[in-house]
């Protein structure tokens, strides 16, 4: 399962919500995130579809197969690594778009954030 406190998945939303992006911002941004949908659902859903596999392996009657669930937690190791890399990659893009000003913003939101509590970040998407 991929945690919400990981790294780039809790900054883009932090990003979008407090760097009051312009409309020009915002399209490039909105550029970027429909670039990298498709990887990124991809990702999600093989995370999702191996997961399940691991749970139906570990629930598995005795005698089932012991090393699949080694490969099953490897793979899912694999996919958790691209799919970082590949939010890494949009909130890098995204912060090259931001003035020095949104960032210092957003730097100070995200301070706060953590002061209390990953938890307590709403949900947040762009609509476009």
């Amino acid at each position: 399962m991929v945690m919400m406190g990981d790294g780039p998945i809790l900054v883009i939303p932090v990003l979008l919500r407090f760097a009051d992006l312009t409309t020009q911002q915002t399209e490039q941004v909105r550029r970027l995130i429909e670039r990298d949908r498709t990887d990124t659902e991809g990702l999600l859903s093989q995370l999702a579809e191996t997961n399940n596999q691991l749970d139906d392996a570990l629930l598995a009657p005795a005698g089932g197969p012991e090393g699949g669930s080694g490969i099953l937690v490897q793979r899912l190791a694999r996919l958790r690594l691209q799919f970082m890399q590949s939010e890494l990659k949009t909130a890098l893009a995204i912060r090259k778009i931001l003035s020095p000003e949104q960032l210092g913003k957003v730097s100070k939101a995200m301070s706060e954030t953590k002061k209390a509590g990953t938890s307590q970040l709403e949900p947040y998407s762009l609509t476009f």
